[in-house]
């Protein structure tokens, strides 16, 4: 599952079984999402649909900045009713670790 738009995350977790939330700090995203528009800034990426080239998005970045006062314990107050497994990754070093252990369950 990617993202937590809320209208539609009951009926996505109902299909889960795990869930991974990267519970990122608020600079580390905001630098990532700058960085990665900067360098990409009118191109269409690879995991984007056609005709929606990086732009930089002021409300999306307002949306980053609050997320963890106004929607982050409403998304954990979920999960933590979901009933199965949430993995939280607080940091690169977490995820390398997560995704290297995924890979070693892999035939």
């Amino acid at each position: 599952m990617d993202g937590n738009y809320s209208g539609t995350l009951a009926q996505r977790l109902e299909y889960a079984d795990t869930v991974v939330f990267l519970n990122i700090s608020r600079w580390r995203c905001l630098f990532r999402v700058l960085w990665r528009t900067t360098i990409g800034y009118g191109r269409i990426r690879d995991d984007m649909p056609a005709g929606c080239p990086e732009r930089f998005d002021i409300p999306f970045l307002k949306y980053i900045w609050h997320f963890p006062k106004e929607h982050r314990a409403g998304l954990v107050d979920v999960l933590k009713n979901f009933g199965r497994r949430v993995v939280i990754i607080k940091n690169s070093a977490e995820a390398e670790n997560f995704f290297l252990k995924m890979q070693e369950k892999l035939p």
